[in-house]
């Protein structure tokens, strides 16, 4: 169709360049003092390929041609790179979408590279662009973990392209790819603030030398200005969230849920520690409430015993929008982190499922794709192994990852095997040292390479978990929880 679209106008230029279709005395007059512009510079080229445009007109596309590849960053994430490659292509054609105009056109070489002529704009601003769009693609997909996988730009002649049969000049192209170079986001004039986290001289530097991050937790960064050094002030959870979205949201969902939640229920962010980056790279966020003996309960607890589903289901809505405004803040404040929110297995059915997908779509998809993860928990004894992949499924294209965590007193721990997610995890009790072998022993059964664990009290035992194929770990060894997010730091060393 978009092939029938293209030729149609094509077949209408050349019939006006070939005189076919004479303007009118007066037209031609109007035309010496006011051209309109002509269909080859109107012409909406962003929803076709580089390829069909070749085919079609390639005199529509820019002389030289820029290239941003990812292949560094690619080669850096290794093995793990098929499992993030579709995220990876929607958060950047997201990014292309707001940096391209209707007559510039890009397209995917491989799974890493794309192709982009920005037709219509000088050299001197083509270039800028390539340098802006890869600063913001470095901002989503790579950050301060992949030190030395810079995103890199290059050129090549669109002659050059095409071979004189008319198919892509794959050798060229390659050569191209090969010599691109990294663009530092602190050279003048590539828009280092385009775009999201990370530090004001680039979000892939490394910390300053001797640096401890983590030792300051509860205290706010510089210029954060929503804490005070001291006792933190944590963030109250509100249900339903405040204006007409939130009444839309609620409106489909039953009485129950649209009830507001107990008083005193705030949310917390709890450092976690990624054993691949060997750093704090996550926040767990948690709902907590105080007790009026003063003790602190989390989770689902803070309803109270007996709490209705619909309770239970509106408490996960209220985090997890709780969690992904706190991120939206901190990405914009350039201290932002991946986050895991945790939601009930129940709260994935009717009608709240509807809700929960509502609240996801209110985000911005490269914030969910790059910074989200869902640990899906309270699985059901009545959940088969068909139930589990369709959770996981109807989770997958909103968020980053997948989490599951396991009840190693389970019954039928064999549902859990060869899930499509990152990690199977477990809560540690304190200190029962049969109940922590038992959880070891069920997580390793099903997959000892791919685990998470939480409430992890000390460094050895952080030592051994991640010897033992520990993905994510946090507890009282990772640091105290925090009232919003502090970015991605080093571990505070050990006393």
């Amino acid at each position: 169709m978009a092939e029938g679209w293209l030729q149609s106008r094509f077949n209408k230029m050349s019939r006006w360049f070939a005189g076919d279709e004479p303007r009118a005395p007066q037209e031609h007059a109007q035309a010496e003092h006011h051209r309109e512009p002509s269909l080859i510079e109107t012409a909406d080229f962003s929803n076709l390929t580089l390829e069909e445009v070749l085919r079609r007109e390639p005199g529509a596309l820019a002389v030289t041609l820029h290239i941003i590849t990812l292949r560094a960053f690619k080669e850096v994430v290794a093995a793990e790179w098929a499992r993030y490659a579709r995220n990876v292509e929607l958060i950047c054609d997201g990014v292309f979408r707001r940096h391209l105009e209707v007559q510039h056109v890009y397209s995917l070489h491989g799974d890493d590279t794309f192709i982009l002529s920005f037709a219509g704009l000088s050299e001197t601003e083509a270039t800028r662009r390539a340098a802006v769009i890869a600063n913001e693609l470095m901002h989503r997909l790579v950050g301060n973990r992949f030190l030395g996988a810079q995103i890199q730009v290059g050129t090549i002649d669109r002659d050059a392209v095409v071979t004189e049969s008319g198919a892509l000049n794959l050798a060229a192209i390659e050569d191209a790819v090969a010599a691109a170079q990294p663009v530092p986001l602190d050279d003048p004039g590539t828009g280092r603030r385009a775009a999201g986290p990370g530090g004001p001289d680039g979000s892939w530097q490394p910390l300053a030398k001797g640096a401890s991050p983590l030792a300051g937790l509860r205290t706010a960064q510089p210029g954060a200005g929503r804490e005070e050094p001291g006792e933190p002030r944590w963030q109250t959870l509100t249900w339903p969230p405040d204006g007409r979205r939130g009444a839309a949201l609620v409106k489909a969902l039953p009485p129950a849920a649209q009830e507001g939640l107990p008083v005193g229920v705030a949310l917390r962010f709890r450092p976690t520690f990624a054993a691949r980056w060997g750093r704090v790279t996550h926040y767990h966020c948690l709902p907590m409430r105080q007790e009026t003996d003063g003790r602190l309960v989390l989770g689902a607890a803070v309803l109270g015993p007996h709490a209705p589903a619909a309770h239970r289901a509106a408490l996960d809505l209220a985090v997890l929008n709780g969690a992904l405004t706190e991120l939206q803040t901190a990405v914009e404040d350039r201290r932002s982190a991946e986050v895991i929110v945790p939601v009930a297995f129940a709260t994935l059915h009717a009608p709240y499922f509807a809700a929960l997908v509502v609240i996801l779509h209110a985000f911005a998809d490269a914030l969910r794709l790059r910074y989200l993860t869902l640990e899906l928990m309270d699985v059901p004894a009545a959940a088969s192994a068909a139930h589990l992949v369709g959770a996981v499924r109807s989770l997958s294209a909103d968020c980053r990852d997948i989490l599951v965590r396991v009840d190693p007193y389970d019954s039928d721990l064999q549902r859990f095997h060869g899930l499509p997610v990152r990690a199977l995890g477990a809560v540690l009790p304190a200190p029962a040292d049969e109940a922590r072998r038992m959880a070891e022993t069920a997580l390793a059964a099903l997959d000892g390479a791919h685990t998470y664990w939480w409430n992890v009290q000390s460094d050895v035992e952080r030592r051994a978990l991640i010897g033992a194929g520990g993905l994510l770990i946090n507890g009282p060894c990772i640091g105290a929880d925090c009232p919003q997010l502090m970015g991605e730091r080093d571990l505070a060393p050990a006393p």
